[in-house]
């Protein structure tokens, strides 16, 4: 089979996670505007209600750390990371964007108090 054909077949999906506490969040995503999207919705959400409710028993004093992973996904469904993209931290404090501006036109940094 040619390089070709074996790239046609490879496939990228992106993943939500809490960087902070190692965990996924929410559905696998076929693009990365739709993971974005989703992060959206999280930090409209308060702090302390899921899905903006850390899992240590010291929530109230921690924070979420979203990140989109980006997996190349060959043929046979094995998923090799290829890039991680930090977009923002959810506290008590309120919310700071990471991205310098999001496709939502989120400024870098918003606290939502």
């Amino acid at each position: 089979m040619s390089t070709k054909s074996l790239a046609k077949m490879t496939a990228f999906v992106y993943q939500i996670d809490d960087e902070f506490h190692d965990e996924r969040i929410g559905d696998t995503h076929r693009s990365y505007e739709s993971a974005l999207q989703e992060v959206q919705r999280f930090v409209d959400v308060p702090f302390g209600v899921e899905p903006n409710c850390p899992p240590c028993t010291n929530w109230r004093k921690c924070q979420r750390e979203y990140v989109i992973k980006k997996y190349e996904v060959n043929t046979s469904g094995r998923r090799q990371l290829v890039e991680e993209t930090p977009v923002a931290t959810v506290s008590a404090e309120g919310v700071i964007w990471h991205l310098a501006q999001t496709f939502i036109d989120k400024p870098k940094q918003i606290r939502h108090e």
